[in-house]
């Protein structure tokens, strides 16, 4: 009993020791975040930087620093930095210093900076001792001081310079500043004063430097470079606050994090949005390629959307002219199918009105323009255009004013109306209606521009609002938006601030942390590729990569490498699609074998078939708009070409051969859920006319057989697995739900029976999940430091038999195992990977899509060349001759061939 009791205490000791610990290292972490300097709430921005030296030294490399330090505002802030350093005598005082930067607005024609220095970091105070000797040895600095609301505000100034700076102690900081007024509202502040109060902020953990907004102070900071009469417009009045992490890289600035702050009497836009499901962009195919800014909303409910948006903007007027829209309201809305694009084209400098157009995806544009004419909000356009392809209406603009659309895009004025497959297109004016036919004819859009596209990818896959501007096409636009002298400093300096050439914002109304926001602004470094641009001649030792051909395409190429096998021999053709939607065939020679126009641009793999079981090659694709099934001479086979079942995209198409019989299965699925199930005539199965999920798939659906069982297997983004059988039933035991977000398509590993076949999926928080096919949840693995960046899956790409989790990010890239082991790191931005085996040793390839390299690296990590390949695709197979891998590179007009010596 005594051993049992001596036991107990000695417990209970280490218990309330532990305890202590940990509360002591939670209340040291819980100050570090919370403790924050006094700001006064007069501060529209607030920076905060973990390494003021190092990462002010660092950003003034990059292309976009250079290019920014053409402005004024921006060299202003860099005088405070010399000067500190002058007084200090020493270049590298700044390293290590932490430091917070308010920015303030000085009436309408300055911008006054308040920096805060903790002294309780070692790095300040040796920046203090070496100010004050500098300035007790150096006769040319004097030093005064003065009283303000029982505060001593100190100066320190050179009569040389005619430089002045302000100090004064606030608890555990030292406030500095250029700005004697700013000193002064800071003492107020502190003294309780009423008319100024502090700004609640919390400290940020990030490293990389973090950014607080406070949007009500916005205005006021705009106002000291934009003219009065667009601050308003120009004035983002999202929410209250906002806490965004900072990353750089040499070609783009990326600001992220979250943005908070609603209250019932002041609603900001994010409350408008809330309650509202976000989505994707499928408007691509349809914006001009001379759009110069692009704003992009999502939302489920338009009707909820629109009484929430007129109370953040406080309209009255517009709510009674809603009740007289109302009846025709009422039927319109439910036709709109979640997606509104407002597009300002590009407009020369002296043009009395800017283009602009809406496009408003609907359920059924035939049925909206119908109710519109019976109403008689439009009529049928007299004048007749030999460039339109669509019927043209004239719009009465006051009579759409109330609706949604509108009311969504202030200022949009729509006078004429078109219509183009599930869209409605609104217009300002003819010449934007002419613009756009023009264009969208030629297919000059943004899907079928490769930087563009590329720019839309890059954005969030889901979010509610996008905006996107292309600086140098809306440079008229901007120039005109600035006072007079600021715009007479930037157009002194218009190519270099044309660099910066692409600018866009998203944001992603969630329910718990507030809204997501995220902003980039991208350097025509990223983008900018030479069209002269040739393969390099790879002589060094330590290449990997050994050419073999090259083939010119007349255009540049837009889809592709398909590297497909045909009945003549076991060597790998390869398919490939230019910008004018021209398919070439080469053989594996590099010798172009036939042309073949499409009408639109490859959106699937490209699959092989045996469509008259005589052993002989098919390729089935599809476009955008129809299915297609060539030969080997690039002929139509049997009944194809047969038009897609529906007109949304993405489209998804898989091919299924059930026990090898060759009696093939199409199988396409939509972004919306639909899955449609044809025989290789093209006939529908019962069952699958559609069947209809309702959610959008991580990829396309797929086939399995187990044990004479055929399982159509689906997962969509929100973690819904269907495992549905020949005649769309559901399979027992499901569907099932993974319990988050599925952030990659499902690895097979397939078994002997249902129990032993494997499937495995990564979902949002970290988590690997693996189940088998009677629905049984087998393995759950929490991945390391998940939380950070969602992993990818990445199988490998040969026998399929593996595969490595890759956490992309800004500043690196990280390779993982199936474990979440790192295999290797690498320190540069969003990089796309594929992985492959090949004699038993791993080969990754890394392609940076903004730069446009490819990198080889071995199973270390470890480069496999001396130099990145130029390249915008990359595709690899097994050469079954020699064993070795081929690697069929497209790079702008030119697909090269080369052996992987590895």
């Amino acid at each position: 009993m005594k051993k049992l009791t001596a036991f107990l205490i000695i417990f209970l000791l280490v218990l309330v020791s532990a305890t202590y610990l940990y509360y002591s290292h939670w209340r040291n972490e819980y100050r570090a975040t919370v403790a924050m300097p006094h700001v006064p709430a007069s501060a529209a921005l607030v920076c905060e930087a973990k390494d003021i030296g190092k990462q002010w030294r660092d950003f003034q490399r990059t292309a976009i620093a250079q290019n920014l330090q053409q402005l004024p505002c921006f060299t202003a802030l860099q005088r405070i930095f010399c000067f500190g350093q002058a007084l200090a005598g020493s270049d590298g005082i700044l390293n290590g210093l932490p430091l917070i930067v308010s920015v303030h607005s000085l009436g309408e024609e300055q911008v006054g900076y308040l920096c805060y220095l903790s002294t309780h970091h070692t790095a300040t105070q040796k920046l203090i001792e070496k100010l004050l000797f500098r300035i007790s040895k150096d006769k040319s600095y004097r030093k005064g001081i003065r009283k303000y609301h029982n505060y001593n505000i100190f100066e320190i100034s050179n009569d040389s310079t005619q430089q002045h700076l302000f100090y004064l102690k606030q608890g555990s900081y030292l406030v500095v500043s250029t700005s004697s007024l700013l000193m002064e509202e800071v003492t107020q502040s502190l003294a309780g004063q009423a008319l100024v109060k502090p700004l609640q902020l919390k400290k940020s953990t990030s490293k990389q430097g973090a950014l607080h907004i406070n949007f009500d102070q916005l205005p006021q900071l705009l106002r000291v470079y934009l003219r009065n009469d667009v601050v308003p417009l120009a004035s983002p009045t999202w929410a209250k606050a906002g806490l965004l992490t900072l990353q750089f890289a040499d070609h783009h600035l990326s600001l992220s994090g979250y943005i908070t702050g609603q209250s019932a009497t002041e609603p900001k836009f994010i409350g408008a949005l809330s309650g509202q499901e976000p989505g994707s962009i499928e408007v691509g195919p349809y914006i001009p390629q001379n759009t110069a800014l692009l704003r992009h909303y999502t939302f489920s409910n338009p009707g909820a959307l629109l009484v929430a948006l007129q109370r953040y903007q406080h309209t009255p007027s517009s709510l009674a002219s809603r009740q007289s829209f109302q009846g025709m309201a009422t039927t319109l809305d439910p036709l709109l199918a979640g997606e509104i694009a407002h597009c300002f084209l590009e407009t020369k400098k002296n043009a009395s009105r800017t283009q602009q157009l809406m496009l408003l995806r609907t359920s059924n544009a035939e049925e909206l323009t119908a109710i519109l004419e019976s109403a008689r909000v439009i009529s049928p356009f007299s004048a007749k255009s030999s460039n339109s392809f669509t019927p043209i209406y004239t719009v009465t603009p006051k009579a759409l004013q109330a609706w949604l659309p509108c009311q969504l895009c202030k200022g949009f004025i729509a006078r004429y109306l078109a219509s183009v497959d599930d869209y409605i297109v609104l217009f300002n004016s003819q010449q934007a209606f002419q613009t756009w036919t023009k264009q969208y004819r030629q297919k000059q859009t943004w899907m079928y521009h490769a930087a563009r596209n590329a720019w839309l990818a890059s954005t969030l896959d889901q979010a509610h609002v996008r905006y996107f501007v292309d600086v140098q096409k809306s440079w008229p636009q901007l120039v005109q938006m600035l006072k007079p002298t600021w715009r007479q400093a930037v157009a002194t300096h218009t190519q270099a601030l044309q660099q910066l050439a692409r600018g866009s914002v998203q944001l992603l109304c969630g329910q718990e942390n507030g809204c997501y926001v995220n902003l980039m602004l991208r350097h025509k470094r990223a983008t900018t590729v030479s069209t002269h641009t040739t393969f390099p001649t790879l002589k060094s030792s330590t290449d990997c990569l050994t050419i073999r051909s090259t083939f010119q395409a007349g255009e540049s190429i837009l889809a592709g490498p398909f590297l497909v096998k045909s009945h003549r021999t076991k060597s790998h053709y390869t398919l490939l699609q230019d910008t004018q939607h021209q398919l070439c065939f080469l053989d594996p020679s590099g010798k172009l074998l036939w042309k073949r126009a499409l009408e639109g641009p490859i959106v699937t793999p490209v699959f092989e078939i045996d469509f008259f079981k005589n052993n002989k090659v098919q390729y089935l694709l599809a476009t955008d708009k129809k299915l297609h099934l060539l030969d080997y001479y690039g002929r139509k086979v049997a009944r194809y070409p047969q038009p897609l079942p529906t007109s949304k995209h993405p489209m998804q198409l898989n091919v299924i051969d059930y026990n090898k019989s060759k009696n093939y299965r199409f199988l396409l699925a939509t972004a919306w859920g639909d899955i449609y199930l044809y025989d290789k005539h093209y006939r529908l199965l019962a069952g699958w006319k559609p069947r209809s999920l309702k959610k959008s798939f991580t990829g396309a659906p797929f086939h399995l057989r187990v044990r004479g069982n055929d399982y159509f297997v689906a997962l969509q983004d929100s973690g819904d697995v269907h495992i549905l059988n020949r005649r769309g039933d559901y399979w027992p035991g499901f569907p099932i739900n993974l319990g988050a977000k599925a952030l990659s398509p499902l690895w097979v590993k397939k078994g002997i029976n249902t129990t032993q076949t494997q499937l495995t999926a990564l979902i949002a928080g970290g988590h690997q999940l693996t189940f088998n096919l009677s629905g049984t949840l087998e393995k759950r693995l929490l991945l390391p430091q998940a939380s950070e960046t969602p992993l990818i899956l990445c199988p490998e790409r040969l026998a399929g038999k593996q595969y490595v989790l890759v956490r992309p990010g800004e500043q690196s890239m990280a390779v993982l195992d199936q474990t979440g082991e790192l295999i290797f790191q690498k320190s540069y931005g969003t990089h796309q990977l594929q992985y492959y085996v090949t004699h038993g040793k791993q080969l990754y390839v890394s392609i940076n899509v903004d730069k446009r390299l490819a990198y080889f690296y071995d199973d270390k990590g470890q480069p496999l060349r001396t130099s990145p390949l130029p390249s915008d695709r990359i595709a690899i197979v097994r050469n079954p001759k020699t064993k070795k891998l081929t690697v069929c590179n497209c790079y702008d007009q030119q697909c090269c061939h080369y052996v992987l010596d590895y």
